[in-house]
């Protein structure tokens, strides 16, 4: 015996007649039936979209990993002369969150972050020509991973010492604690630290003495 097929249905919004499954217009009063929407092309779409979403924030890290943290025109524009990035010499080390095992005399065992001290480590090397004298000047900037202090804060007050061959300062700028000293003896060279919260700045500059205000505008430059 032969089985017949049962058809789907779809009943008429108009007149409540039931047509054909696959029927485009309703055989009794002839009201066209609204095309259905395909479901993969939506769900490709909004996949699609979400990878977009979450792609940006790493897209953004490629972007902002970059061991340039002073341009040669910033330095320029603050020091006078004629700079250059040393690319050879310039670089950024990321140190990866690695794990350990503890394991009890009951034989369990638990994994755990073991972080490095510290996340970022950037070396950056700029050459320049300041009053036709050649000048090098070394940027460290370190990103630890907890917040990091200078022995100054302990005393609460800042600290000046000048002579005409060697000046330095501990003092504070835009929430940095800074220690910094310039001298021309024996020959011309400054030397800044700055802290502020996980971020510590390093500039060694041979070959010039830059002052205290030009130093704080490269800080600012680099934050």
């Amino acid at each position: 015996m032969q089985r017949k097929r049962i058809r789907n249905m779809k009943q008429c919004p108009k007149c409540g007649y039931m047509n054909p499954d696959d029927a485009k217009f309703c055989m009794n009063c002839g009201t066209p039936f609204p095309k259905k929407r395909r479901l993969l092309p939506i769900i490709v779409g909004v996949v699609i979209a979400i990878a977009i979403i979450a792609s940006v924030p790493i897209i953004f890290a490629i972007i902002n990993s970059s061991p340039v943290v002073l341009s040669a025109s910033t330095v320029q524009s603050t020091l006078g002369g004629q700079w250059s990035v040393v690319t050879n010499e310039t670089y950024i080390a990321k140190y990866p969150v690695k794990q350990i095992t503890i394991e009890y005399a009951n034989g369990t065992n638990v994994t755990v972050p073991y972080p490095h001290q510290i996340k970022t480590y950037i070396h950056e090397v700029l050459i320049g020509k300041l009053n036709s004298t050649n000048v090098t000047m070394i940027v460290k900037v370190i990103i630890y991973t907890s917040n990091i202090t200078m022995f100054h804060h302990m005393f609460g007050f800042g600290f000046q010492f000048n002579t005409n061959q060697f000046y330095t300062d501990i003092t504070t700028y835009d929430g940095y604690s800074i220690f910094y000293v310039s001298s021309t003896f024996p020959y011309p060279h400054t030397f800044v630290t700055a802290v502020k919260g996980n971020e510590l700045i390093q500039i060694r500059i041979s070959g010039y003495s830059a002052s205290l205000q030009q130093v704080e505008s490269l800080i600012s430059d680099i934050s």
